[in-house]
């Protein structure tokens, strides 16, 4: 696996580093949902929110 992809456990697949960027905002309500191909669910949020690498998922 590239950095330019990460694993997305909310998800459960590999997405773009960073489209799950895009996806971390939309948690935090930094940016809506409208446009984003995945709309996440309450659990998915809150699996996100969880991760220890969240705001870095390159790191590993």
């Amino acid at each position: 696996m590239s950095t330019d992809n990460v694993n997305c456990p909310a998800l459960e697949r590999i997405i773009d580093f960073g489209y799950c960027q895009e996806l971390q905002m939309a948690t935090d309500d930094a940016i809506i949902w409208e446009g984003l191909e995945d709309v996440f669910n309450d659990t998915q949020k809150s699996v996100c929110k969880a991760l220890k690498n969240r705001t870095n998922p390159a790191l590993v």
